[in-house]
């Protein structure tokens, strides 16, 4: 059965929209838009391009193993392919979705982590949990951040001193302001990377630090993404391209002072 989407939250979305706050609707329509014209670029299917392209199976809590025979994975597909407002729908779908299923993150303030056991490797993650009012990367917040870096860092070396390897991945590695937080041999390693649309790393650069959807950015991201011509053309129409970056652990427990 195809969810019906209720006029309240269709309202709900349209008054976060008017306050010029990100709301749900506005990443999920950008996520939709892009991945339509995946689908006419890879002749893909709808699922397999939602999958492969956008971070909704990830932010629908279903995990990360990317399962598209996954039954709920499935449901999700089939209620946008019958909705005649699928980012209304896919908001819908969100709101309804089971929580705590997914990654195990841990960390503090604007930083958490994921820890891989098998390779020993730390994955970082960065979110704007900042509630001073100003930019979470500003020159005044940097000693916030270090020290949120730091107690991150001396807790990895508590709870995971076999740890050997730290990774990162994102937008965020083409701006300086957040690359200074970071030993210099970690943000050095920054490598562009095609892959890696099914997370967030790469969408967090249309919302600003107000937590406002940048329209224009993500119009003229959309205007490239109509005319490419194949996958690298509609990936590169990316203002900033998502590149990743990895070093040894012991470059952090200096860099943040940790013995």
């Amino acid at each position: 059965m195809t969810p019906k989407v209720s006029p309240t939250l269709i309202e709900s979305a349209e008054v976060r929209q008017q306050k010029g706050k990100v709301s749900d609707r506005d990443l999920f329509d950008l996520f939709i838009k892009f991945t339509e014209q995946m689908v006419r670029i890879t002749g893909q299917s709808l699922s397999r391009c939602l999958l492969d392209y956008t971070p909704f199976y990830r932010r629908l809590g279903l995990g990360v193993d990317w399962d598209e025979n996954n039954p709920q994975w499935q449901d999700f597909v089939r209620a946008l392919e019958h909705s005649a407002t699928p980012a209304d729908t896919a908001v819908l779908c969100y709101n309804n979705r089971e929580i705590g299923k997914g990654n195990q993150e841990t960390g503090t303030g604007c930083f958490s982590y994921e820890y891989e056991e098998k390779e020993k490797t730390i994955h970082l993650h960065f979110a704007n949990a900042d509630k001073s009012g100003k930019s979470p990367l500003s020159e005044e917040r940097v000693p916030t951040r270090i020290e949120e870096l730091n107690r991150m860092f001396t807790e990895i070396k508590r709870l995971h001193p076999e740890a050997v390897k730290v990774r990162g991945s994102g937008w965020l590695l083409n701006v300086h302001s957040y690359c200074r937080l970071w030993p210099s041999q970690y943000a050095a390693s920054a490598r562009i990377s095609r892959n890696g649309l099914n997370g967030m790393g790469v969408w967090g650069q249309f919302i600003d630090k107000d937590r406002a959807f940048k329209q224009d950015m993500a119009q003229t991201f959309l205007d490239k993404v109509r005319v490419a011509r194949n996958t690298e053309e509609a990936v590169d129409a990316f203002h900033y391209k998502r590149k990743n970056s990895e070093c040894d652990i012991e470059y952090f427990y200096s860099y943040y002072g940790i013995t």
